[in-house]
């Protein structure tokens, strides 16, 4: 695995409140222009299954 993948997998579950805190910001005043996207809170697993072997 190279070190920029290293740096970017947190290869870990996420907590609750990690999510939660995702979806708070989702439906706050902050993310009020973000449209038409998907948000990936996986900890940058999305970006690399292949290194999770």
């Amino acid at each position: 695995m190279t070190t920029q993948i290293k740096n970017v997998l947190k290869i870990q579950l996420s907590h609750p409140d990690q999510i939660a805190a995702a979806a708070a910001w989702l439906v706050s005043s902050e993310a009020d222009y973000v449209t038409g996207t998907t948000l990936f809170v996986d900890g940058g697993m999305t970006l690399y299954p292949s290194q999770l072997k």
